[in-house]
């Protein structure tokens, strides 16, 4: 009877030890896997929430005949708006053709596709398929309008007063921007942070064997204390 106790125990002890040393294998091999719980990062805060990308409530076009909203106005040769530097979003852009359609990706970090996934593996999968796409310098421009903009069934209106309208920049647009931040530098205007009340216009760009098309150009301006408050209503 004895014998029994005593072999019954000896089998406990050694199923204790066999899980003990099953469950720290386990937290070993947890540990190193991929998808394992990781150590909580710092909160996000403010600035983190409210980078990358603009809130606009129509978005502008450049083409080789002038400025539109979206599809609802006829071509505009000059528009005024209100600019404030501090909001625009700054980014890289990859575009490149895919079953003849093009295709935009941006990163805001340079590290992370804002669709999802990393820049660099977005980066090698547009030149796989488009042996041309290349990245380039962009940003997306919110300003706001400084009065109606007239749509173009001439009955109606296409943005109001005070609506934000976004202008992205293409892969052309670049060099007219970077010339107007240097311009504004140059006059003691802080190109980060100056609010602007601008002119908006464009210039029709040409080149053998594609259509025209059309780039911004940033045309007079003056700062401001503030974008002024519109009875705008939503």
């Amino acid at each position: 009877m004895t014998d029994s106790i005593q072999a019954a125990i000896q089998q406990a002890q050694n199923a204790a030890a066999n899980l003990a040393a099953s469950q720290a294998v386990s937290t070993q091999v947890a540990g190193t896997a991929v998808g394992a719980p990781v150590a909580s990062g710092a909160p996000l805060g403010l600035d983190d929430m409210l980078s990358g990308g603009v809130a606009v409530d129509h978005w502008l076009k450049v083409t080789p005949y002038g400025l539109t909203v979206g599809d609802k106005t006829k071509p505009i040769d000059k528009l005024e708006v209100y600019l404030d530097m501090a909001e625009i979003a700054y980014s890289f852009q990859v575009k490149y053709t895919l079953n003849g359609k093009a295709t935009y990706h941006r990163t805001y970090d340079r590290q992370t596709d804002s669709q999802g996934g990393l820049w660099i593996e977005t980066m090698r999968k547009a030149q796989q398929i488009d042996p041309k796409a290349y990245e380039y310098r962009s940003a997306e421009i919110p300003v706001t309008a400084t009065a109606d903009i007239a749509h173009k069934d001439g009955s109606s209106v296409a943005a109001t007063a005070g609506e934000r309208l976004g202008l992205t920049l293409s892969t052309t647009g670049w060099k007219q921007f970077q010339t107007f931040v240097r311009e504004l530098a140059r006059k003691n205007v802080d190109p980060k942070s100056a609010i602007l009340k601008l002119t908006l216009g464009f210039q029709t760009m040409s080149k053998p064997g594609v259509q025209d098309w059309g780039v911004p150009t940033f045309l007079s301006y003056e700062e401001v204390e503030a974008v002024p408050l519109f009875d705008t209503v939503h």
